[in-house]
């Protein structure tokens, strides 16, 4: 039996490789225990969902929390999911300088 050795990759490393091409803006992939995972399509159904999902939350939260569709949370240096919503920590600066870490994080749909 052969062993296949895997490669992990760092966040650091992961934006490299979109930095030099190898991983390209419409490649629908995320960083998931170090593994690149590529995602599945958004098909109608589910971005309706995800559209309501996300006018509910605005209405009942708006200035309380951040609410963040399809946008990175930084977990560790190994994982950096973009999960569909994610309600996180009230940012003004709407994390500009960084995306939102678990202590910053109170639901991820």
């Amino acid at each position: 039996m052969v062993q296949v050795q895997r490669q992990l990759f760092t966040v650091e490393a992961y934006y490299k490789m979109a930095e030099v091409g190898i991983l390209k803006p419409t490649d629908r992939v995320e960083l998931i225990n170090g593994e690149i995972i590529q995602m599945s399509p958004i098909k109608s159904p589910h971005a309706n969902s995800i559209t309501i999902i996300e006018e509910i939350l605005y209405e009942q939260l708006i200035k309380k929390v951040t609410i963040r569709t399809q946008n990175p949370i930084r977990i560790s240096n190994l994982s950096e999911p973009e999960p569909d919503i994610a309600v996180v920590k009230y940012s003004r600066n709407r994390y500009s300088n960084h995306h939102p870490k678990p202590e910053d994080t109170f639901l991820l749909i």
